[in-house]
């Protein structure tokens, strides 16, 4: 009968003659690791496995690793969670008035984070716009969350010494924009950091 070795892989007895069956059990056995582009892709793979006799369990897991968010996927038969700490878990209660995409329960988060310093470009609606401003890669369906801090610094070429708050009016994928309410100074620089939370 075959058993398990010290690495975990399903192997004959020495008395076992040699056969297909044995070697597929070896194959099988071995948590090979799969590069999928895309969350079908990667549920295809999993469907796949379980067809062939695979079953994935949180004792022996099937690892996959996303091209398309650049992450390594596990899934332990039931859910995909990520290889990190990190689990985010995202709520809206009413109209924000954005657009917003409900994440999943076991959706994978991605975040992202930068600095901008700008100046406000056009002046509308009595407030002050920045520039659109792009994430370094777009999340592959929504952003849900996006903090900004703005930076204080009178000693440099520009005085970043305005009070203003910023709002987000333009928030995507791809990117947002920020807002001045009240701002009436076109070309008044501003910078802050940002920091967003999307899928």
């Amino acid at each position: 009968m075959p058993s398990f070795d010290v690495r975990g892989h399903l192997v004959p007895n020495g008395s076992e003659p040699a056969s297909r069956q044995s070697l597929l059990d070896f194959s099988r056995s071995i948590p090979s690791l799969k590069a999928c582009a895309s969350s079908a892709a990667a549920t295809q793979y999993v469907n796949s496995l379980k067809a062939a006799g695979v079953k994935a369990t949180d004792a022996n897991p099937v690892f996959v690793w996303r091209t398309d968010l650049k992450a390594l996927l596990v899934w332990d038969g039931l859910n995909w969670s990520g290889t990190s700490r990190l689990r985010i878990n995202a709520h809206q209660s009413g109209d924000s008035g954005l657009p917003y995409r409900q994440p999943g329960p076991h959706e994978i988060m991605i975040m992202q984070t930068g600095r901008m310093a700008a100046f406000t470009g056009d002046l509308e609606y009595g407030a002050g716009y920045m520039p659109f401003q792009e994430f370094p890669e777009p999340f592959p369906e929504s952003c849900i969350s996006l903090v900004l801090q703005p930076i204080f610094n009178n000693s440099g070429r520009w005085a970043f010494i305005s009070t203003a708050m910023p709002m987000i009016d333009v928030l995507t994928n791809k990117g947002f924009r920020v807002m001045f309410p009240g701002e009436v100074a076109k070309s008044t620089p501003h910078a802050f950091m940002w920091q967003a939370v999307g899928y």
